[in-house]
């Protein structure tokens, strides 16, 4: 996301707000909140479709997933480990998994390993 000066000045304002010196804790609430409706009302379009698309796992997710079995695939992986890769719930990811490649994260791990063996 570009430099925006809104942001920046609520963020210094922020700043002064969560000091011990500084203003009680509903104001820095209320700056948090201005931060992410600005930083909402800032993104693109495309980022708002992409997060809408109720869809298969984003394919940056899917990527850091299957390197991280890659990685490790001569250890014991968990539903958790890869869920925690994708920065997701383990059951959200798991539904997402399968309707990206067809396969359950399981199942998945044990192709992988056939295929290196």
């Amino acid at each position: 996301m570009p430099f925006d000066p809104v942001i920046e000045r609520l963020l210094s304002q922020f700043e002064q707000a969560v000091r011990p010196e500084g203003v009680d804790g509903v104001h820095g609430d209320a700056i948090l909140h201005a931060i992410l409706a600005r930083w909402l009302w800032l993104r693109s379009p495309s980022e708002v479709q992409q997060e809408a698309n109720h869809g298969a796992l984003q394919k940056w997710r899917l990527k850091r997933v299957m390197a991280y079995v890659d990685e490790h695939i001569g250890e014991a992986i968990s539903l958790a480990d890869l869920a925690r890769a994708a920065g997701l719930s383990r059951m959200y990811f798991a539904a997402r998994f399968r309707m990206a490649t067809s396969l359950r994260p399981h199942e998945y791990i044990l192709r992988r390993r056939i295929e290196r063996a």
